[in-house]
């Protein structure tokens, strides 16, 4: 059991193809026989370039300075699907409490401690998004 991230989808299709081969060549060296089940095949996320610039730019409207910071993530998230298909950004808001002294978790984890003063901000951040972005392209 194991995870195969990539950031480029002919890669991933690529190395599926090399790491099976790999499963049934090693069980054939013990004269077993072994294959690869791919369970989840989630593609790339990538935000589109145009639109990145609009949200930063809508941000420090809102937030009056650049708090965004462009990241390269490993992460499985199905809205790739969306990306392939759409001109999307997959922004995520940080909600860490600056007080916190603790180790810092995952969003995913069961310890992970949010600052709820950032709920209000992310709510009006997304909202900032839609408004100007559909002002601007209606």
């Amino acid at each position: 059991m194991g995870t195969l991230r990539t950031f480029d989808n002919n890669l991933r299709k690529v190395l599926i193809e090399r790491i099976n081969k790999i499963v049934s060549g090693t069980a054939e060296i013990f004269k077993g026989s072994a294959s690869l089940e791919v369970l989840s095949d989630v593609p790339a996320e990538y935000n589109d370039i145009e639109l990145s610039s609009d949200i930063r730019r809508y941000a420090r409207e809102l937030l009056g300075t650049d708090t965004i910071e462009d990241i390269l993530m490993t992460g499985s998230e199905d809205f790739a699907y969306i990306s392939e298909i759409i001109p999307s950004v997959l922004v995520f808001i940080g909600a860490t409490d600056p007080e916190y002294k603790g180790k810092v978790y995952g969003g995913h984890h069961s310890r992970a401690v949010f600052d709820e003063n950032a709920l209000p901000i992310s709510a009006a951040l997304y909202a900032q998004i839609a408004e100007k972005w559909l002002f601007e392209h209606s």
